[in-house]
């Protein structure tokens, strides 16, 4: 019964989590837009890929992950990730 609860309370954490990744991503798209006055298209399925995977970790994963470190490793990944297509 613990173990449910656990879980549970898990999926909850990173349903939250999901949510709050994707609001933020939308509201610094939006910002963006509002800055160039062009709207550029939201990759949407890659955002819920995305959350859906951020869901799985909260829920699935061996050891409890913080959803700070998720975003921040998300985020330091897709910078190195950039920054490698653009070193000699």
């Amino acid at each position: 019964m613990q173990v449910q609860n656990k879980h549970h309370r898990f999926n909850k954490i990173g349903l939250v989590g999901s949510g709050l990744v994707l609001g933020l991503m939308l509201s610094l798209t939006y910002s963006a837009v509002a800055e160039k006055m062009v709207k550029p298209q939201l990759p949407l399925d890659d955002l819920r890929a995305f959350a859906e995977v951020f869901g799985k970790i909260k829920s699935d994963y061996v050891e409890t992950v913080e959803d700070k470190k998720l975003i921040s490793e998300a985020i330091s990944g897709m910078l190195t990730g950039l920054t490698r297509l653009y070193l000699p």
